[in-house]
């Protein structure tokens, strides 16, 4: 990946326009230089950085006098008699498509103010301003399917849809995606609109059974990554340098990383049991003993087995009761579901983060604890002993996003206390239908 560092240095900062209108006394003029540099990090992939020239880069300036507009590589070396005053700058990468492969569009803008016999130091960063999605299809997808089709969009007509698949299609839209070239694979950038559509459509290579599977991400926002991890399952399961002075424009390609596995399903083979299901044990963490003082009791199922997620539960049915003799000093609720819809609607609460396949909601974080407020959070549970946590209210959430019968919804509580000591406990609910 590449950063691409801008530095322009200002004397009175300001820059010469086009417009005829008076300009101030002499003593209220100024002038400034520009200069370039390139800084290289790890940022953005070299396929994405080569559809980015920074001459190419669109410049607004604004001002009280005049404007200036044009391209990076266009700026003059040098502005003078420009006046005192206060002014915008906007820039933006030239590629501003709604749907694009390898092609990231960046933009940003800032204002400032030019004093009189002053050097004015103005950074602007310019962000990506699309959301991108990367395709990671698994060896099993390769081995099931012998033709397919992922559709991603972000709107209804062909120019906001990216399509990857094995056959040979022309169009700026169409990938080729095989397992052979799947580490070159190459990236969907969409402008943000409310929601990303994913379709993907399979022959299974044995019967050339179809198999379909959609799904809706939703929110979306800038600098959102979205890896799809693509799975096709025979038992039909279906489940991202400040030292200059004057004007600079700092790039930046940091994205936020979101992964989504995508089980196909289609396939009615017999199913075999293996540690995919939290009942055999095989995947189910090693438990330690609980530590001293520090304890997380489930009256209604002490053992912790796979208990039924339901739509309702009669009192205390899911309430577990936290002790604590050296005070909670932190509580962590990890979630994993196959409910994409309903894992994404956690992962847009306020302060909640990613971590592999959970989402985790820090229960102490200000915003976190304000928008979880049905659960107790913030200072209910902050230096307390014993707390009841019911999980009542949030459970049959899980109901209205339509679970797979049979589906396991796992939760992972952890509460630290003021002595470091950490108790962890895995919660399974599993839909059967009620």
């Amino acid at each position: 990946m590449k950063k691409i560092f801008f530095s322009i240095s200002a004397a009175a900062v300001v820059l010469a326009g086009c417009g005829e209108q008076e300009l101030p006394q002499k003593n209220e003029i100024g002038s400034f230089s520009v200069s370039v540099e390139d800084v290289v990090d790890d940022y953005i992939t070299k396929a994405d950085a080569s559809a980015l020239d920074v001459n190419t880069f669109e410049v607004e300036i604004t001002g009280p006098y005049f404007e200036w507009s044009g391209t990076y590589g266009e700026m003059p070396e040098l502005f003078e008699n420009v006046a005192a005053g206060d002014y915008q700058i906007n820039v933006a990468s030239p590629d501003q498509a709604v749907a694009a492969f390898d092609t990231p569009s960046v933009a940003g803008s800032a204002e400032f103010t030019v004093k009189v016999d002053e050097i004015t130091s103005v950074q602007v960063v310019c962000s990506i301003c699309n959301v991108k999605v990367s395709i990671n299809p698994t060896d099993d997808f390769f081995t099931e399917l012998s033709s397919y089709t992922i559709s991603v969009s972000n709107g209804n007509s062909a120019e906001n849809t990216l399509i990857w698949t094995n056959e040979e299609l022309s169009g700026a839209n169409y990938a080729l995606l095989t397992k052979e070239n799947v580490s070159q694979a190459k990236s969907g950038y969409f402008s943000v609109t409310s929601s990303l559509n994913v379709y993907v459509t399979g022959f299974r290579a044995v019967s050339q059974e179809e198999a379909v599977y959609e799904m809706v991400i939703s929110p979306i926002a800038a600098k959102d990554h979205y890896i799809l991890n693509l799975h096709a399952k025979t038992t039909g399961q279906i489940g991202g340098d400040g030292s200059t002075k004057g004007l600079s424009i700092n790039v930046d390609y940091t994205t936020n990383d979101v992964e989504e596995d995508i089980f196909v399903p289609g396939f009615e083979e017999t199913p075999v049991d293996g540690p995919d299901d939290p009942e055999q044990g095989e995947d189910e963490p090693v438990v330690p003993s609980d530590p001293v003082g520090l304890s997380l009791e489930w009256p209604a199922n002490p053992d912790y087995g796979t208990y039924e997620l339901k739509s309702a539960y009669s009192d205390d049915e899911v309430t577990l009761t936290v002790k604590a003799d050296n005070c909670v000093s932190g509580f962590v609720v990890k979630i994993t579901s196959p409910l994409t819809p309903f894992l994404s609607t956690v992962q847009a609460i306020a302060g909640s983060t990613v971590e592999g396949e959970y989402v985790v909601l820090d229960l102490l974080k200000p915003e976190t604890a304000e928008a979880m407020s049905f659960l107790p959070s913030g200072d209910a549970l902050l230096n307390k002993t014993e707390i009841d946590f019911p999980l009542s209210s949030l459970l049959p959430l899980i109901i209205a996003f339509g679970p797979e019968y049979g589906s396991v919804h796992t939760f992972v509580l952890e509460v630290t206390d003021t002595e470091g000591q950490v108790l962890t406990k895995t919660l399974y609910f599993e839909y059967l239908g009620n």
